[in-house]
């Protein structure tokens, strides 16, 4: 069998490891779904310690915040690293029909999980 070579994709490597390096927090994925009377949405963050994550809601933006630190012990060696480490974060703009007095948050299993009541909405 042959393997074929693709400079391309050795740039493409080489471009997304220096922009994972940039300054700021990297940006998570997250998944948004209504369901039924409620707003729910799913971050992964395997790795994350729970007490770095913090979710804040100002002027209906939500931002959240975790930190993965990888920091081996004394006498380690380290042979591979791949895993994206430092900051993370996320704003989202939220829609004025959401509660965001009522935000819910849990942390299981490398997952963070929000969930916010959708206000009943007024006829106009």
């Amino acid at each position: 069998m042959l393997i074929r070579y693709d400079p391309f994709d050795e740039c493409d490597r080489f471009l997304a490891h220096a922009l994972a390096q940039g300054a700021g927090p990297r940006r998570m994925p997250i998944d948004a779904i209504r369901r039924g009377d409620c707003v729910e949405m799913s971050c992964e963050l395997p790795g994350v310690d729970p007490d770095s994550i913090v979710v804040t809601v100002d002027d209906d933006v939500l931002a959240i915040r975790a930190e993965r630190v990888v920091a081996p012990e004394a006498g380690d060696e380290v042979l591979e690293l791949e895993r994206p480490q430092g900051l993370f974060g996320r704003d989202v703009a939220l829609s004025p029909i959401l509660d965001t007095s009522r935000v819910d948050t849990r942390y299981e299993r490398g997952v963070l999980r929000i969930t916010i009541p959708v206000v009943a909405v007024l006829p106009v």
